[in-house]
């Protein structure tokens, strides 16, 4: 708010600027389901383990590793986080029909996550990984996109 001749004004969003903006606060939940979304096993993979601070995901990229969906559950400071690692959902070979029930089996199959973590190399991202990402997110939900982070990484990400 400002102050003028002894008045209290409300700038134009109506939050004072004498009170904390309270939606800033944070959220608190017990749990916490993540679904993690790339083209890189690898990538996705040690993002999930640095979340966890385990190593929980494969992260070695292989020609011979079929790539499926995998779920991990861990308390991580008193919060149960639970992370989707689903990076068999970029291929783009999928048919409309298939992507939609993979993602009913890994995505959707409990309660639905609370965000998508779109993990990004920026050199690497071409407009056909653009427009299965926007495949991948309607078939999710009209809210997915509001309920996503993108990620980018550039090179090896190796944590665990």
């Amino acid at each position: 708010m400002k102050k003028r001749r002894g008045k209290t004004e409300k700038n134009t969003k109506g939050i004072s600027r004498d009170e904390p903006d309270t939606r800033l606060k944070r959220v608190s939940m017990s749990e916490l389901r993540i679904v993690l979304l790339g083209k890189s096993l690898s990538h996705t993979s040690s993002l999930g383990n640095l979340i966890l601070g385990n190593s929980v995901f494969e992260t070695e990229d292989s020609p011979h590793l079929v790539k499926q969906c995998k779920s991990v559950s861990r308390q991580v400071d008193g919060r149960n986080i639970t992370i989707i690692n689903a990076p068999h959902l970029f291929d783009p070979q999928l048919s409309q029909e298939e992507l939609s029930q993979r993602i009913r089996d890994c995505v959707l199959h409990e309660r639905g996550p609370h965000v998508f973590l779109l993990v990004v190399q920026p050199h690497d991202f071409t407009e056909e990984d653009r427009n299965q990402l926007r495949r991948i997110l309607n078939n999710c939900s009209d809210e997915a996109i509001k309920s996503s982070i993108v990620i980018t990484v550039d090179g090896k990400m190796k944590y665990f």
